[in-house]
């Protein structure tokens, strides 16, 4: 039933089950979004300077975050699916494991 809503929604899911996986799909856009972010500012020229250490450190914890969110999402989406093999056969779902192992 998780493993339903997580990936393509329930249509026998509750209301407080879809509320919920709305919220979830807007944290991980978020957390899309601050990670792409994130990584535009690291680039920047200006923030090398020994005095921008500290918002280079901050950047890295947020990024740390997003990998955090991205990882527990498809660990559980893998512990909760019920067809494994099938699972582990998906190329969207090898893409998505490139993206947290780094």
């Amino acid at each position: 039933r998780v493993y339903s809503i997580l990936e393509q929604g329930c249509p026998t899911a509750s209301h407080a089950a879809e509320a919920w996986k709305t919220r979830w799909h807007v944290v991980l856009v978020l957390a899309n979004v601050t990670a792409v972010a994130i990584f535009c500012v690291e680039t920047l020229p200006t923030l090398q300077a020994p005095e921008h250490r500290w918002l280079l450190d901050v950047l890295a914890a947020g990024e740390w975050a997003c990998i955090v969110v991205f990882t527990g999402e498809l660990l559980l989406r893998a512990l909760c699916c019920p067809d494994r093999r099938g699972f582990a056969r998906s190329v969207l779902n090898w893409v998505d494991l490139a993206a947290v192992v780094p």
